[in-house]
This record gives structure tokens, C-alpha cells and sequence, in this order.
């Protein structure tokens, strides 16, 4: 099971629905979000 994720790249086309995802059903907590990315974490990091 995977317990935490941080610096972690990935070049994708459509950022809100990416963002929608991580949050919605990954359940990653956000941590902020522009225009060209987004910072998402998963556990204690």
C-alpha cells in the first residue's frame, strides 16, 4: 500500500481534470494549484 508520495513530475494536458482526479478519487489533499501545475502530496511529506 502506499503510504506517501512527494516529488513527483508528470506533464499532462488537462489540469483540472487531473487536479478533479488526485482529489476526488485518490484522495490526495491539495496544496495549491495554477495555471500550468498543481502541488499535491499523499501521507506525512
Amino acid at each position: 500500500m502506499l503510504t506517501g508520495l512527494n516529488h513527483l513530475t508528470i506533464a499532462i494536458s488537462d489540469i483540472s481534470r487531473s487536479f478533479d482526479i488526485c482529489v476526488s478519487v485518490l484522495g490526495f489533499p491539495p496544496k495549491a494549484k495554477w495555471t500550468e501545475g498543481e502541488y499535491l502530496s499523499l501521507g506525512k511529506h
